[in-house]
């Protein structure tokens, strides 16, 4: 989480709002390396809160990993994440683990 404050710290309220992130560990990536839960990371390209970089760094650390998904333009609370773009993720995913 330290690569987001520094990318975040441009401003004032910027380095606080870092400062609250960063006071937080969200250790996803350790949490889901040696999972064998079925995962897919979705993202937005144009995520101000977590960059895509770093999604993709996570992506590719999960240990069953169902897909990635990154979504052109799409930022970290945008609509997209509440409608149906991502109820059809969810069914995809259960799909193809059920069957």
């Amino acid at each position: 989480m330290s690569r987001v404050g520094r990318r975040q710290g441009s401003t004032e309220a910027d380095r606080r709002s870092a400062w609250l992130i960063l006071r937080d560990r969200f250790p996803s990536a350790e949490h889901l390396a040696g999972s064998d839960v079925p995962v897919r990371v979705l993202y937005g390209t144009a995520d101000d809160v977590v960059p895509s970089r770093l999604s993709a760094e996570l992506a590719a650390r999960v240990g069953n990993l169902q897909g990635e998904v990154a979504v052109p333009g799409a930022g970290h609370n945008d609509a997209i994440w509440f409608g149906p773009r991502l109820a059809d993720e969810v069914v995809e995913l259960s799909q193809a683990v059920v069957g």
